[in-house]
């Protein structure tokens, strides 16, 4: 919705306000999924990666506004690496470190559909020379 507003001051503007709806059952089955997540770190700061959001876990779904209430439990993981998801997000609390996963994970909603994500996670780490010269401005002339 998009409406003038003003104030005491005589300033006036339009002002817009979302109004999202959705279906507030979630009766939609949801079916097995797949999603890549590639990860990207300087070298040496892989500990930064550590319990912060690495990206979503994915089932296709025609009503995907409840993420957070589903139950997630992770299946199997293809490496020593150990994940947790948190209202439908792949973390961890170790380190990360270069390489590919596989992480399978069993998705259920409240009303009893399940399905299955499986989750390809690249970690590759970069030289930070490599992001010190992106971020270098060269000036040339007199």
């Amino acid at each position: 919705m998009t409406f003038n507003t003003s104030d005491n001051n005589r300033y006036f503007g339009l002002t817009t306000i979302s109004i999202i709806v959705c279906d507030g059952s979630n009766i939609y089955p949801i079916s097995d999924g797949s999603k890549t997540i590639k990860v990207i770190y300087v070298k040496d700061y892989q500990n930064s990666l550590r319990d912060v959001d690495l990206g979503s876990i994915y089932v296709q779904d025609l009503n995907d506004w409840y993420r957070a209430d589903r139950t997630y439990s992770i299946r199997s993981v293809s490496n020593e690496q150990s994940f947790n998801i948190l209202q439908g997000f792949l973390r961890t609390s170790n380190v990360l470190h270069p390489g590919f996963s596989t992480i399978l994970v069993d998705v259920t909603k409240p009303t009893g559909s399940s399905a299955s994500s499986t989750i390809h996670l690249e970690v590759e780490s970069i030289d930070s020379e490599y992001v010190r010269n992106a971020l270098t401005i060269r000036i040339q002339g007199k």
